[in-house]
């Protein structure tokens, strides 16, 4: 995601959080411009362009996060763009999912 930032936003600035406790991790990758954004590439473009040496961060965080997305800071101004990922232990994801308490 830093990549993605650095990559489609040309921000000088780009702020990493990371927030971890014993059942997961979030990770916020923040930049100043708020209307950026990578386009995810289909899995069929994929199959096609195997040598393509990017393009591939999204469908990746898709498959191995709990939860992802994006938040705009700003109200009616959005001055920041923060795209986050929640990594989760596999145990208290099945206890999540089967509705127990953990």
């Amino acid at each position: 995601m830093v990549t993605n930032a650095h990559r489609h936003t040309h921000t000088q600035l780009i702020r990493v959080h990371v927030t971890v406790n014993c059942k997961q991790a979030t990770v916020s990758v923040a930049d100043d411009r708020p209307w950026a954004f990578p386009a995810p590439t289909e899995p069929a473009a994929l199959y096609m362009e195997r040598a393509q040496e990017g393009g591939r961060g999204l469908m990746l965080v898709d498959s191995l996060a709990r939860a992802w997305g994006f938040t705009i800071y700003g109200g009616r101004s959005p001055r920041l763009k923060a795209v986050w990922f929640t990594l989760a232990e596999a145990e208290a994801e099945a206890r999540a999912d089967s509705g127990e308490a953990g």
